[in-house]
């Protein structure tokens, strides 16, 4: 009979150690698995993709904009999206971190993105070798889009967003509007378009820099 409550003894020490090692990485999963944005005012500046896969390793994405200007406090001059996927991704204990390569300017310097939870539906992102406290990051829809941007506005860290209503509930039928009462609007040709291409082309416009705000 002591052997036995031994042993069940023993086995219930083992599962709760067992349990200790992987909740720690399961609530990370079921925690920052979805869709975040950095977000100042209406305008999402950044939106990340994270997903922990059967195996335990993680994989993820960064929406940004195509063309930026930024000294990681303030942002402006926003304009296109562009998606690209790290080349490294790991778990450190509550922390997801993701790595990506550079723009070719960088000569080979890494973009470092540490994402934790901080609540229901609210994360932060440490952007390693930005000062400054993490920027906070609340929870989108998978289909949800850049901006909008306003070309003439400077968007402000400190007005970003740091809670807001989620919810992830497909609309209901009647919120549908049916496809008969859809106005078609049949695309405008415009006279000239061909020769104004490449005018104002995004690949002209700076990247992220640190001193585009010197001298205002």
């Amino acid at each position: 009979m002591h052997n036995l409550l031994h042993d069940g003894w023993m086995l219930t020490r083992f599962l709760l150690v067992l349990a200790a090692l992987l909740l720690p990485g399961q609530a990370v999963a079921q925690s920052l698995e979805g869709h975040w944005a950095l977000q100042i005012d209406d305008a999402k500046i950044f939106i990340f993709a994270l997903d922990r896969i059967d195996d335990g390793t993680w994989e993820g994405a960064w929406t940004r904009p195509s063309a930026i200007e930024s000294n990681g406090v303030v942002f402006r001059q926003m304009s296109g999206s562009e998606t690209i996927l790290p080349v490294e991704a790991q778990q450190r204990g509550e922390v997801v971190q993701l790595t990506f390569d550079g723009p070719p300017e960088a000569n080979g310097r890494q973009d470092v993105l540490r994402f934790a939870l901080v609540g229901d539906n609210q994360a932060r992102l440490q952007y390693v070798g930005i000062p400054g406290d993490p920027y906070p990051l609340i929870r989108v829809l998978s289909d949800a889009a850049l901006g909008p941007f306003e070309e003439m506005r400077i968007y402000d860290r400190d007005l970003a967003v740091t809670e807001a209503e989620y919810n992830d509930e497909p609309p209901s039928l009647e919120a549908l509007v049916p496809l008969e009462e859809v106005e078609l609007v049949e695309p405008a040709e415009t006279a000239g378009e061909e020769e104004s291409v490449g005018e104002n082309d995004e690949d002209d416009v700076p990247r992220i820099t640190a001193d585009f705000l010197d001298g205002l």
